[in-house]
């Protein structure tokens, strides 16, 4: 259930109520922020890319196909853009493009579709639920491409947000 408190005071106390209200937070560390407000000092959008390989795959799959999966994340919005690229494959021959729920080396299921059959190159984004976030920032997401020849997948990367900028 939630629960929150509310410090109350005289007109022109704010200054009080605030020194209050930050010697209760920290003497009692009950505050979490809440995954939708990031910290002030957060790059507004970061960029970062991963090459999928068939080596990465579980099983290991032997391929001269690779994929560029390029990933721009927005802390702020929750908003992931995606540009996935698969070479070496025709398009006619793709399936699909996923992003998986599992740690490295592990198979999980599918968290989120960013390709239809016959796409071998697809661009977009999407705002991630709390849990898909949550996954993708513990670095617990996965690409794969899956084709006619390769229906359990062809190429992996796994993924995760890209790392924050240090503070200055």
């Amino acid at each position: 259930m939630p629960v929150g408190l509310e410090l109350l005071g005289e007109a022109w106390a704010e200054g009080a109520l605030v020194r209050l209200a930050y010697s209760y937070e920290q003497m009692t560390h009950h505050r979490r922020p809440p995954h939708t407000t990031p910290s002030l000092d957060a790059p507004r959008r970061t960029i970062k890319e991963w090459v999928a390989t068939g080596a990465d795959h579980v099983p290991p799959v032997e391929t001269a196909a690779t994929a560029r999966v390029q990933l721009t994340w927005s802390a702020a919005t929750g908003e992931l853009g995606y540009d996935a690229r698969v070479y070496g494959v025709l398009d006619d021959d793709m399936l699909f493009m996923h992003l998986h729920r599992a740690d490295a080396g592990d198979v999980g299921p599918v968290t989120l579709m960013l390709s239809r059959p016959g796409q071998a190159r697809q661009a977009g984004s999407v705002v991630l639920t709390r849990s898909q976030r949550t996954a993708f920032e513990a670095g617990k997401l996965y690409f794969d491409a899956h084709t006619r020849d390769h229906l359990a997948g062809l190429v992996r990367a796994q993924v995760g947000p890209p790392p924050a900028r240090a503070a200055p």
